[in-house]
């Protein structure tokens, strides 16, 4: 006859209930440290400056923000030579 005792009486049930707390607990820490929000990509230039630290009023003027601009994709293909083919 089978034994009519809770599910959580068994020591290894309870090791892994509070194994399974413990990982869950420090995930959701861990995330909430080190992710922010979504960034908003409508203006990369701003999003760029926003995570780099350099937003408009923090740019010194020796460093100036355009310094920190986006590489623009040329949609014509380069037709030089690799740097080991020329003379």
């Amino acid at each position: 006859m089978a034994s009519t005792s809770s599910l959580w009486s068994k020591p290894i049930v309870r090791d892994l209930a509070l194994i399974l707390v413990l990982k869950l607990a420090l995930i959701f820490t861990l995330r909430a440290l080190f992710f922010s929000q979504p960034v908003d990509l409508s203006d990369p230039q701003a999003a760029l400056l926003q995570q780099l630290g350099n937003g408009e009023e923090h740019v010194s003027p020796a460093r100036p923000a355009t310094e920190f601009s986006l590489p623009q994709h040329s949609t014509e293909r380069s037709t030089a030579l690799p740097l080991e083919d020329q003379p």
